[in-house]
């Protein structure tokens, strides 16, 4: 069984008789039906958001705990002040002791040593002497 196509078989566009086509009153009904099914649909859930609590209730409390954590008022690109502890003078702390403070300004840097010599670990290994 083969389908009509619906484009071929319209009487406007086969110049046949136009009463059969849809009238301006059924158009307009049609658009009211829609016009008023959105807003029966837009109610519907205006009254299911108006339903949803909007912080959920806990059964031993009714709101959230308070924060006793306080923000500090200043931005965030002001330099404040950092303590820095390098331990060791070897190359490494020596070399922290070098870029730290070129990378990171208001820094205060204390490097420990456990010798009495800075690099003394290392210095007898890069002589040769050992």
């Amino acid at each position: 069984m083969a389908l009509a196509d619906p484009l071929t078989q319209s009487p406007a566009l086969l110049g046949g008789n136009l009463s059969s086509a849809p009238a301006n009153d059924d158009i307009l009904n049609h658009e009211q039906i829609a016009a008023s099914t959105n807003a029966v649909i837009e109610e519907e859930i205006r009254q299911d958001v108006a339903a949803v609590p909007l912080r959920p209730q806990s059964a031993t409390s009714s709101s959230y705990p308070v924060s006793n954590l306080k923000l500090e008022d200043r931005h965030i690109d002001d330099v404040r002040s950092l303590r820095v502890t390098v331990i060791g003078a070897g190359l490494a702390g020596i070399n922290a002791g070098i870029l730290l403070p070129a990378k990171v300004p208001g820094i205060q840097l204390t490097i420990l040593e456990k010798n009495v010599d800075v690099v003394s670990t290392v210095v007898p290994f890069m002589s040769g002497s050992v």
